[in-house]
């Protein structure tokens, strides 16, 4: 999987629902002979395998501040935020858990609006899985990007899809890439596949065993304006 990330060329890899495994050594390991250097959000040792983010990238990485709130166990380990001092800006990596209950949901969304402020005056980017589309109804759909958007953040217009459920029946853009006005976007695109990589099934029809996972990669290419 490094190697397949390294194959994209790219200065900050972010990972959402990595779970510290059996490989874990092998594969940070192989990151670091690659030239990356990488954080992993802290899970509670009283939670197994809770979902964690890990951002690498090939200059050094400083910790950040923002630190999410106990909403529920699964919220904190799924937020790391990171400074890239010699790049520039600051990356806030997250995955919204799924909760059935929408009032936790609501609260998820609802500090994001209240971190994003915090970001908002340095060049900074708000990426990962979360678990929404901007088409998506309801009060935690679609308008939470809209009220990002009218606090000055930019998403990346990446086309296409980047979920597919086992069965085929739902198709979704859940992984996200928002900037604030500091940038310039450039190229956005999901990636299933890459040369002998594949990242993602599509469909069950064209389902590779060989996946490394079942969403697509969120490609995006971007510089910071001069200032």
């Amino acid at each position: 999987m490094a190697e397949a990330l390294a194959s994209l060329s790219p200065d900050v890899i972010v990972l959402t629902e990595y779970v510290p495994g059996k490989l874990h050594t092998k594969f940070t390991s192989d990151l670091n002979a690659l030239g990356f250097e990488w954080k992993i959000s802290h899970a509670s040792p009283t939670i197994r395998r809770q979902n964690q983010v890990l951002i690498a990238s090939h200059t050094p990485l400083v910790e950040g501040d923002i630190i999410a709130p106990l909403i529920s166990p699964a919220f904190p380990s799924n937020v790391l935020h990171v400074r890239v001092p010699e790049m520039g800006f600051e990356v806030l990596g997250l995955r919204v858990p799924m909760p059935l209950n929408p009032d936790i949901r609501s609260k998820y969304w609802n500090w994001i609006a209240d971190t994003a402020p915090q970001l908002r005056d340095r060049p900074s980017i708000i990426l990962g899985d979360l678990n929404n589309d901007t088409g998506a109804k309801g009060p935690n759909g679609g308008v939470r990007f809209n009220q990002l958007k009218e606090g000055g953040w930019y998403r990346a217009p990446a086309s296409g899809k980047s979920y597919w459920s086992k069965d085929g029946a739902v198709e979704s853009r859940l992984d996200h890439a928002l900037f604030t006005p500091h940038f310039v976007i450039g190229k956005s695109e999901y990636i299933t596949e890459s040369g002998r990589s594949v990242f993602a099934n599509i469909k069950p029809a064209n389902f590779n065993p060989k996946a490394m996972s079942d969403h697509a990669i969120l490609l995006v290419e971007f510089e910071i304006k001069p200032q």
